[in-house]
């Protein structure tokens, strides 16, 4: 988009902001990122992930609109969709117009997942939305602004250019988009479609993959019996997905800036085969693998797989979920459990759809 900008008559583009990951995509997760100037455009490159993570008052005050065309992957602790709320609250304040270019959901239709507690707000649960919460980043645009999920935007001047040829019941248009990874940790569509069920690992004992080329589609520990829990997974029959028995090692990739959890070690676990893409549901499949491999842990004399609470708290937007997960609730109760609130963000999202 930028150098199509650059190059666009009547315009000036004079500016450039970068979410997580940087502007390019390929920063790690978590790691900061610097203001600097573009090599080819150069003009600045202004950072949303480093110091400050809104635009501030002195790199807007130059700007009639702001831009905000980033590839989101539906699930609500992506942060690029927290950097959307923020740089729409700056511009407002700036009295800056903001324009979302919008883009596919690669998650399409699904809604599920617990819904934000009020007491869990975060950078990666900004909005009291589900998991998976079924809307795009224009659709989500407009909702913040008619919820008011956060101040000061009662006169944005908001625009969203819709996508055009998409059905938001189908699948990632992949024979005409192809997939350009969003994050270093999201290099397949897979990983992406995996991701929204799989990323609870990342506050357990249990590697989800990262260190590997098949990063959410594959996790794994020392004590698991990949084996068995492949056999018991596939026993379930969940929608559009089966379990493959693997070992790997985790090791730093060239894109990695640490190295990742058990780091040389090799794992025994499962991969995620994702066989039917619109039948797939990631948030149902990542508790039932919760679930199973929480059982295999307590037989191995573990107590439980969480290792940071309060952060499985933070991507699960509650403590509802841990403690319904450590109780030894089965997958089918944890489920049950978010299908009011999710009902009920249905009829509020049904109010915002573009498509």
């Amino acid at each position: 988009l930028a150098p199509l900008l650059a190059r666009a008559p009547g315009v000036q583009l004079a500016a450039l902001f970068a979410p997580e990951h940087g502007f390019t995509g390929t920063a790690g997760a978590g790691d900061a990122v610097d203001d600097g100037i573009d090599p080819l455009l150069g003009i600045p490159v202004y950072s949303l992930y480093g110091a400050s993570r809104a635009p501030t008052p002195e790199a807007l005050a130059d700007l009639d609109v702001l831009v905000y065309d980033l590839q989101d992957v539906g699930a609500r602790f992506y942060t690029y969709i927290a950097t959307m709320g923020l740089a729409m609250q700056a511009a407002a304040a700036a009295d800056v117009a903001f324009v979302v270019l919008d883009r596919p959901n690669p998650q399409g239709a699904e809604l599920a997942g617990f819904v934000r507690d009020g007491d869990h707000e975060s950078f990666v649960s900004p909005y009291p939305i589900p998991t998976a919460y079924a809307m795009t980043a224009g659709e989500l645009s407009l909702a913040i602004v008619g919820e008011h999920w956060l101040t000061g935007l009662d006169d944005l001047d908001l625009t969203v250019v819709p996508v055009e040829g998409w059905d938001a019941r189908g699948t990632w248009p992949e024979d005409s988009l192809g997939w350009l990874p969003p994050s270093p940790a999201l290099p397949s569509l897979d990983a992406a479609l995996a991701y929204p069920g799989v990323a609870m690992f990342e506050a357990t004992s249990v590697s989800e993959g990262r260190g590997t080329e098949a990063p959410f589609t594959t996790i794994g520990a020392p004590w698991l019996d990949g084996v068995a829990l492949a056999a018991t997974l596939d026993d379930l029959h969940l929608p559009g997905v089966h379990f493959e028995p693997t070992t790997f090692t985790p090791r730093m990739l060239e894109t990695m800036t640490a190295p990742p959890r058990f780091d040389g070690q090799t794992l025994d676990g499962v991969r995620l085969v994702i066989d039917d893409r619109q039948a797939f549901a990631s948030v149902q499949t990542g508790v039932h693998l919760l679930v199973a491999v929480l059982a295999q842990a307590r037989a191995a004399g573990l107590a439980t797989i969480v290792e940071r609470p309060d952060g499985f708290d933070r991507l699960a937007g509650t403590s509802r979920f841990r403690l319904l997960l450590e109780s030894a609730a089965s997958a089918d109760e944890i489920i049950a459990a978010w299908a009011e609130e999710v009902a009920g963000f249905a009829e509020q999202r049904d109010r915002y759809r573009l498509y």
